[in-house]
């Protein structure tokens, strides 16, 4: 009856109006911490709100102290300081150390069993737990628990994240207000690529899969690829593989 009166659609319209979201406009303007217990291990995870970009920091506890030394590096780390923090109610994130030692910082708590309100981190902590299981998976325990979960975060940082479309350490090292913030690996990056050059046109030797099984091969190294971690690489029969720059070692010619 009221969907076929034009007075009640006018004035009690059926469809609900969608909630504005509002979200962060600047790097660290909220942040949200949360910490996971895996493989014996606590793991305080942080999230920027802005650029989406995560920190895992491996700890023996889950002392207030742990999450200043760690907060207050994020904050060297970017030049900025965090403005308001999203955590839950667990008592190293309401402890009056905390609020001493970030006086500027705004703490904003969830209510008891109301995880939603931390959304952001409990789904990051349900995606760490997935690809720490595919990581362990692929090298078979191969690396300890601190490698994996490095890697599991740098992979995580490099992803291009479905709500801002971009990859979170592009966005977060691009929004800086000093211009001297830079993404860690991509300092090392720069730096082994500027040695790299030296041994243009000179042998270098290099991991190929041979019959199943890794044997190093030699080939003469050229360029680097236009993906900034690989390097063009002519092999003894003139083809063109193309290798991790990390994964390569120049030899020298006496």
């Amino acid at each position: 009856m009221i969907k076929e009166c034009e007075i009640c659609n006018t004035n009690n319209p059926l469809k609900r109006k969608k909630r504005i979201k509002t979200s962060p406009v600047n790097v660290l303007k909220i942040v949200y911490a949360d910490f996971v217990f895996i493989n014996n291990r606590y793991v305080l995870v942080v999230i920027d709100g802005f650029s989406k970009y995560l920190w895992t920091f491996i700890g023996k506890d889950q002392s207030t102290e742990f999450v200043c030394d760690f907060l207050t590096w994020i904050q060297k780390q970017l030049a900025c300081n965090i403005q308001i923090l999203r955590v839950d109610n667990f008592k190293s994130f309401i402890s009056p150390k905390l609020t001493q030692h970030f006086p500027e910082m705004k703490v904003k708590t969830t209510l008891p069993n109301k995880h939603t309100l931390n959304g952001l981190a409990e789904r990051v902590i349900k995606t760490i737990r997935h690809l720490l299981k595919k990581e362990e998976a692929c090298f078979r325990r191969r690396n300890n628990f601190e490698r994996r979960m490095e890697i599991v975060t740098k992979n995580y940082n490099g992803t291009k994240h479905s709500s801002t479309g971009e990859k979170p350490k592009d966005l977060i090292f691009a929004f800086s207000t000093t211009g001297e913030s830079y993404d860690p690996e991509d300092v090392v990056l720069r730096k082994l690529k500027l040695e790299t050059l030296q041994f243009v046109n000179n042998p270098v030797a290099f991991r190929n899969m041979k019959q199943g099984k890794p044997e190093t091969d030699v080939g003469i190294f050229k360029k680097i690829a236009k993906n900034r971690e690989l390097v063009e690489i002519q092999t003894k029969d003139k083809s063109i593989v193309k290798k991790p720059i990390r994964k390569i070692r120049p030899i020298k010619v006496p």
